[in-house]
C-alpha cells in the first residue's frame, strides 16, 4: 500500500481522533477475537520486511 505509515496508538495523546481504515495482523489475533466493523482485513505486513528482523509469528 503506497503511502501507509504504521504509529501505535500508545503514542498517543488522542487516539480516539484517529479512525482505523483497516485492522492488520488480523492472522494473528487470538481466537475468539470477533470483530463486525466492515474494514478490511490485512493478514500481516502490507509491505516487504526485513528478513533480518524475523517474523512476530515465529517469536
Amino acid at each position: 500500500m503506497p503511502n501507509e505509515f504504521y504509529i501505535s496508538i500508545g503514542f498517543m495523546d488522542a487516539p480516539e481522533k484517529f479512525h482505523p481504515q483497516a485492522q492488520a495482523y488480523w492472522e494473528m489475533r487470538l481466537p475468539f477475537i470477533r470483530m463486525d466493523d466492515g474494514l478490511p482485513r490485512v493478514e500481516g505486513y502490507t509491505r516487504a520486511r526485513d528478513p533480518a528482523l524475523g517474523n512476530p509469528r515465529d517469536r
